[in-house]
């Protein structure tokens, strides 16, 4: 009865209210409890609010279709094509610093929380190695 009042009146609730004999806004509270919606909102004939949720999902799609082709012309083609190159220089390096200092699995802490004590010397030593960049960093 509400659904059918509403549609006769185009969803002018305050005309749909009249012709049910009944205040405005126990029309609204109606409406919500009963979850109805005009036909513009729920996807069915269009409509301006429909077609203003389209509008704006377009200008964003175009927006963000345009700021990507921004960033990539910006980047240039030497990033794209020295990517490769990067990479196995990070591969060299990881390399090197496995060789040179062990496995990634050689730094975490043991179960019951103990530090080995070549652990212990290594980082003292370390320490003691960057103690002018420290310093430096400091006064700063």
């Amino acid at each position: 009865m509400i659904a059918a009042a509403l549609a006769a009146s185009g969803w002018n609730r305050t005309r749909a209210a009249r012709k049910l004999g009944i205040d405005r806004s126990t029309l609204w509270r109606k409406i919500k409890d009963h979850g109805l919606m005009p036909p513009s909102e729920r996807g069915g004939r269009g409509g301006l609010m429909s077609a203003g949720r389209n509008w704006l999902l377009g200008c964003g799609i175009g927006c963000g279709v345009v700021l990507l082709v921004f960033v990539l012309v910006a980047a240039g083609p030497s990033t794209c094509s020295a990517t490769p190159s990067r990479l196995q220089a990070a591969g060299g390096i990881q390399t090197t610093l496995v060789k040179e200092h062990g496995q990634i699995s050689d730094f975490r802490p043991r179960p019951d929380g103990r530090i080995p004590a070549e652990r212990i010397v290594a980082f003292l030593a370390v320490r003691d190695t960057t103690a002018a960049q420290r310093d430096e960093l400091a006064r700063a």
